[in-house]
């Protein structure tokens, strides 16, 4: 039989034996989206005008067929609901022809993106000799790795250089790669946690390229809704560029391109994200492209899945972490945190809808090379699942840190009250006095504070009761001084090890900074 030779543009020719293949990340071992969604499947053939079926099982479909808009024939069909999870075969044929997966379960399916953090790797972390022993056990897990990879214009499919580790099951091979190649820390042990908790199979896509900025992984669309125009101005939507010939992965869109945009026709569950830390020297635009791009990225899945991704699926992501040894700096660090908030401190919240967040800036590891690269992912993962099983799966579990619900500031005793919003007061812990800074000013501007007019102060915890703190303001004392803000962990490395000074049970309160009058 002869060879059937498919071109991507952008990547190398693709070699299949026979009429009719599937798109490049379908193959054995894979999970597709259970029910109540409904999974789609596609791929190529020869001849756009076959009849093409898929079977799945006793179920027999007849596939769509239609030329792409790279121009090569396609075929697509979109499953009735699975419910058990398998194990399935699925088969698809032109008459003379066929292909088939196998070992194909039913699950919940997980994109994982961002940068380096996201791509550290379980073999690079503290818990790693425990996960490679656990591993065998979850084979239900199935996970697929996403080879670095830039565009100039956005990629139909990723071809057969696209994939740097195709669907494997969990085993202590498919995690223990090349750092920073495969697989995940965060992904796997995020993935794990769901399957301990939800006994349902757990589809794993790692899509992650280190050293990267937000406007990268977002499209056009996303960066216009925040007034920043695109550099690269294509002639048509399909003109594409080799990846080797121009650009860097700096870029606008390139990884939105070549990382995210291929996987648009896959029906999926849900993101989590471990990015931002390459966007702390320019911080001031990420309180609207963070939101935009996971606007834009839920609409994208939802029209590119025929309307079976979720148009709002949940989408969790790690707070960015600490970084250099240093307590005193606060350089571009605490802005991105704030602003991975949308400016609110906490999420889910009017702009980011459906979304959780895992707090890492505890979580310092100075004993590293790079400790901007901390090992703990574990604590990380613990904090993720936590919010992806309230907020993804309904679970009526705590899943946040403390958040200030009530602020009061006391001229005659000088003091500052903070009453923190928590799920159970008896989980409130206070761990050390310090981490709350006043901004003293003799102007009664209530931006001086936050725009570099006046001056941040230490404010230390004096008592407690409950879940309020009080905080003096004495070093603000005098006539004519005004505390006209509050703030808190504003360090790019705000304390030691799991020690900063305000938590719930594992979870730490989230930095924040507000000028009066305050909420």
């Amino acid at each position: 039989m002869q060879k059937m030779s498919i071109c991507f543009p952008g990547d190398d020719v693709f070699l299949q034996e026979g009429e009719i293949v599937f798109a490049s990340y379908y193959g054995d071992h894979m999970v597709l989206q259970r029910a109540p969604q409904r999974a789609n499947v596609w791929g190529y053939l020869r001849d756009v005008r076959a009849n093409v079926t898929l079977t799945l099982r006793d179920k027999k479909y007849l596939a769509d067929t239609y030329i792409s808009p790279v121009g090569v024939p396609v075929w697509r069909a979109i499953l009735d609901p699975v419910s058990e999870p398998g194990p399935y075969d699925i088969t698809v044929s032109t008459g003379s022809d066929n292909a088939t997966i196998r070992d194909i379960l039913f699950g919940d399916l997980w994109l994982c993106s961002g940068q380096s953090n996201m791509q550290f790797t379980v073999g690079m972390s503290f818990s790693a000799k425990e996960e490679f022993q656990k591993a065998a056990n979850y084979t239900n897990i199935r996970m697929m790795t996403v080879n670095f990879h830039y565009n100039l214009m956005p990629l139909y499919d990723f071809g057969e250089k696209g994939i740097m580790r195709p669907w494997s099951l969990a085993s202590r091979e498919a995690l223990d790669g090349p750092t920073f190649h495969y697989f995940s820390a965060v992904c796997w042990m995020y993935g794990r946690m769901l399957y301990d908790s939800l006994q349902v199979p757990i589809g794993l896509i790692s899509s992650s390229y280190g050293g990267t900025i937000i406007e990268a992984w977002s499209s056009p669309d996303a960066l216009q809704n925040c007034n920043i125009s695109s550099v690269i101005s294509p002639k048509n939507n399909f003109e594409y560029v080799l990846d080797n010939v121009a650009g860097s992965p700096n870029d606008e869109h390139v990884l939105w391109n070549a990382m995210i945009h291929p996987l648009l026709n896959l029906t999926i569950y849900g993101v989590i994200w471990y990015q931002g830390e390459s966007n702390t020297h320019h911080p001031d635009t990420y309180n609207c492209t963070f939101p935009a791009m996971i606007n834009d990225w839920r609409e994208k899945f939802y029209e590119g899945s025929n309307y079976e991704t979720n148009f709002t699926f949940p989408f969790g992501f790690v707070q960015i972490g600490p970084d250099e040894g240093d307590y005193s700096l606060d350089d571009g660090f605490p802005d991105i945190r704030w602003h991975q908030t949308a400016d609110y401190g906490f999420v889910p919240n009017p702009k980011m809808k459906n979304t959780f967040m895992a707090v890492a800036m505890d979580m310092s590891d100075f004993a590293t090379k790079e400790p901007i690269h901390f090992r703990d992912k574990i604590d990380v993962a613990r904090r993720l699942v936590a919010g992806g099983l309230h907020v993804a799966y309904g679970k009526d579990i705590n899943y946040v840190g403390p958040f200030p619900s009530s602020f009061n500031v006391t001229t005659s005793s000088s003091t500052f009250s903070i009453e923190f919003k928590v799920n159970n007061v008896s989980n409130f812990k206070i761990q050390t006095d310090s981490g709350f800074e006043i901004c003293c000013s003799f102007s009664k501007d209530v931006s001086s504070c936050i725009n570099g007019t006046s001056w941040w102060i230490p404010a230390p915890i004096v008592s407690s009761k409950a879940n309020i703190v009080t905080l003096t303001t004495s070093s603000c004392s005098g006539a004519n001084n005004k505390v006209v803000g509050v703030r808190y962990a504003w360090r790019k490395s705000p304390c030691p090890f799991k020690k900063c000074a305000i938590y719930e049970d594992i979870f730490p309160a989230p930095p924040f900074q507000y000028s009066a009058p305050f909420p």
